[in-house]
């Protein structure tokens, strides 16, 4: 694989011999490691709990020797008086419909191998599980262990209500290696405080009878007899997914198409207009796969569910909030498709860089309503409001000339409130974007685009890389449009 990288530049301008031979030389050896392989089974309880066994297969894909690997367990921000809780004071009302409920992950019989260990929690909130190994590079070791989950009574992407459960960031899952340390980063209440890189899974899901289930990918669904209860039990292999998400219901009813060989579902319990719901999800299938690369997974599940927001991206599966008007039930439709490309397949650092998968994800939204006129909202109008929520924002919180300086680029806990994080990340981000399309053109945007998909799938990238591919299509050094949206002030708004 090759990934076009911002320092390139200066040789890549000299001539298309000399940039082919540079690019050839910059092999990315990333796909040929072996990549962390899930396997879990588990049961879903009547009370809203879940016990499971899960076996993880790790590969020390680094040069350097390591001691230890590390597991966030997400569920724990859950907990009552946890430090880091994921529903700020402004959302709790909304959050809780039934009054405060907590949840968490509980871990035990603990193996490295054939090996028992204690169980070592880390964090504030024992939000880490740190497992001890003993693993040279390129070496493989199984760790396998018990988790109970405790699920809140929440409207979330984590949690259940009386009409759906949400199993989102569900299981302990692997922490990224970067730098020499496993990232564990708190579960920060804005935006999507998660970093992942792509495994392969096996689960089986066991469930009371009456349950229809969405998930990342398609599954067997069987019904059994286990000690004289009938139960039904989901079967589903993933590979090269970012997590596994699954959504269940029992009110779920479904309506599914083939779109370019993927199996397109939609699930919902109140859409009195679900065909023109599946039609939106249809035609954001087919864009997106034509103007940036071909969805790689064979199924795509559109679930409406409970949520105190707006939708919520996983790979292969994305959720919309049930409580939403119409018109804003189809644009979130379309944004989380979006993530499929941005997040789900070309993967980034939600944590310190959200506007990369974000603003592309909201400006994808954009470009699909001016290619689909039908729906009456067009790229001047959409780019127009984003303008000024910027421009309220800066003038009410003393930005601008003279003023503070907006850093769009930076991490979740240095974004003041849920406003700013909107204003920025959603709203400059598909500006400046705007602006980038307008700057260097429809051909070269589009052609930078789908290079930088086709370069990145199923890897993390950083925003140099995303520059370093518009800096090539473009053949030119694009440095100060960046940084000037990015770190500064000095922003050029360029429009039609």
């Amino acid at each position: 694989m090759l990934r076009v990288k911002r320092f390139l530049l200066p040789f890549l301008i000299v001539g298309v011999f000399v940039a082919g031979w540079i690019l050839n030389g910059c092999v990315d050896y990333k796909n040929e490691d072996k990549i962390v392989e899930y396997t879990i089974s588990a049961q879903l309880n009547q009370d809203y709990t879940i016990n499971a066994k899960q076996q993880v297969l790790y590969t020390n894909n680094s040069q350097n020797f390591l001691n230890y690997v590390k597991f966030n367990l997400y569920p724990n921000a859950f907990k009552k008086d946890a430090k880091h809780s994921p529903i700020n004071e402004v959302d709790k009302d909304n959050a809780f419909v039934n009054g405060p409920s907590y949840g968490e992950i509980t871990i035990s019989n603990l193996k490295v191998g054939e090996t028992s260990l204690p169980v070592i929690l880390e964090g504030q909130d024992d939000n880490v599980l740190s497992v001890p190994v003993a693993l040279e590079p390129t070496e493989q070791v199984m760790i396998s262990f018990d988790f109970f989950l405790v699920l809140p009574n929440i409207r979330f992407r984590y949690g259940y209500t009386d009409k759906s459960i949400n199993l989102g960031q569900w299981y302990p899952m692997v922490a990224v290696l970067q730098n020499g340390h496993f990232v564990t980063e708190p579960y920060f209440s804005l935006g999507d405080p998660f970093l992942l890189e792509v495994a392969n899974y096996d689960i089986k899901l066991t469930t009371p009878p009456d349950y229809v289930l969405a998930s990342s990918t398609s599954f067997e669904r069987k019904l059994i007899y286990q000690q004289n209860e009938a139960v039904l039990q989901f079967a589903m292999k993933g590979l090269r997914l970012r997590e596994f998400a699954i959504c269940l219901s029992n009110q779920f009813k479904v309506a599914s198409k083939q779109v370019d060989g993927v199996n397109l579902l939609y699930y919902y319990y109140q859409d009195e207009d679900f065909q023109k719901s599946l039609e939106t999800a249809t035609l954001a299938l087919l864009t997106f796969n034509e103007l940036y690369g071909l969805y790689p997974y064979n199924q795509l599940s559109v679930v409406q569910t409970t949520l105190i927001n707006g939708g919520m991206e996983y790979a292969g599966l994305v959720m919309i909030a049930d409580n939403l008007d119409r018109s804003a039930h189809l644009e979130v439709i379309v944004h989380e498709i979006a993530h499929q490309w941005w997040y789900a397949v070309v993967g980034n650092d939600q944590i310190n860089h959200a506007w990369l998968d974000e603003g592309l994800a909201e400006y994808s939204t954009t470009i699909f309503f001016e290619k689909h006129t039908q729906f009456g909202i067009s790229r001047k109008d959409r780019v127009a409001k984003a303008i000024t929520t910027v421009c309220v924002f800066a003038d009410s919180n003393g930005y601008g000339f003279g003023g503070k300086t907006i850093i769009l680029d930076k991490p979740l806990n240095q974004f003041a409130n849920g406003s700013e994080y909107v204003a920025l990340v959603y709203a400059m981000g598909q500006t400046m974007f705007d602006s980038l399309r307008t700057f260097v053109g429809e051909k070269v945007f589009f052609d930078a685009l789908r290079v930088f998909y086709k370069d990145n799938m199923f890897d993390l990238v950083t925003p140099d890389y995303l520059i370093g591919a518009f800096e090539y299509s473009a053949n030119r050094d694009l440095q100060t449009f960046f940084d000037g949206w990015l770190y500064g002030n000095n922003y050029l708004f360029v429009t039609n």
